[in-house]
């Protein structure tokens, strides 16, 4: 039987989705608080925004940059057209148009928005660029599609038909001088892992800089390790960290060992 620590989060149970992003509806404090965002006027977003912009601006002796950031809601806000949904930015601009059943918006889209956006076509799931006019990147074919919460960098879907959970990822092309391209028409979407796990849980590496997320997945009594870079065979029976080295070894009942490094 698999062991996983009971700090470990397992967020892909029906009750655990419903608080994954619970983080982007309270204000951003050194103090954990109940406090709801505030939506911010066209306005407001547009002097945060510009705050943001400008590499000179003394954003920690700014009053009101603390408060716009810590206090205010940078979701993205839906709105319908003759029954359908699209999102606009806190600034106005149209990241979506009004064709879909519904979309994803729990994610801040000031001063960027993601690559990709899970969108619903009253069926099932998919992915799809930004703009006036957005490009299907998937296939209907996913019952939810759970952006990564903390950077977005992995998109975590669970099939239509089998419930079962795998992982996205985008991929970035990089041009000859090795200097990734940034064109939203060049990047595209690749499949990390293949939607056979049971469950999804999000766990950390403390390391002397901000802590390094890592997600195990579960099938049977059987464990795996996912990262941004790698996702292992689900094969393995325990997992332990050396923050200091930065590395996780997976291991089976039998001794066969894993050492993952990439994150």
């Amino acid at each position: 039987m698999a062991t996983i620590p009971n700090h470990a989060h397992q967020f892909t149970s029906e009750e655990e989705m419903k608080s994954y992003y619970d983080h982007l509806r309270y204000w951003r404090t050194c103090v954990v608080n109940t406090n709801e965002v505030i939506v911010p006027t066209q306005e407001e977003a547009k002097e945060y925004l510009v705050m943001l912009l400008d590499k000179n601006f003394n954003r920690f002796g700014s009053k009101a940059f603390r408060k716009y950031e810590e206090r205010y809601d940078w979701r993205p806000q839906k709105f319908e057209e003759d029954g359908c949904v699209g999102l606009r930015t806190p600034t106005g601009e149209v990241l979506l148009p009004p064709i879909f059943s519904d979309a994803f918006n729990q994610f801040r889209a000031v001063p960027s928005v993601p690559d990709f956006i899970p969108v619903y076509n009253g069926k099932a799931w998919a992915l799809a660029s930004t703009g006036e006019r957005p490009v299907i990147v998937t296939d209907f074919c996913y019952r939810c599609i759970m952006p990564e919460r903390w950077d977005g960098i992995i998109y975590f879907v669970q099939d239509a038909d089998t419930g079962k959970w795998g992982a996205l990822s985008s991929i970035v092309p990089i041009t000859n001088n090795r200097q990734p391209l940034r064109s939203r028409e060049a990047i595209s979407v690749t499949e990390l892992l293949p939607p056979v796990a049971d469950s999804i849980y999000e766990d950390h590496l403390y390391t002397d800089c901000a802590p390094t997320t890592f997600w195990i997945t579960r099938k049977g009594d059987k464990i795996g390790l996912l990262t941004p870079f790698t996702a292992t065979e689900i094969i393995y029976n325990s997992y332990k960290c050396d923050p200091d080295e930065v590395w996780i070894d997976l291991t089976t009942d039998d001794g066969k060992t894993c050492r993952v490094t990439e994150f």
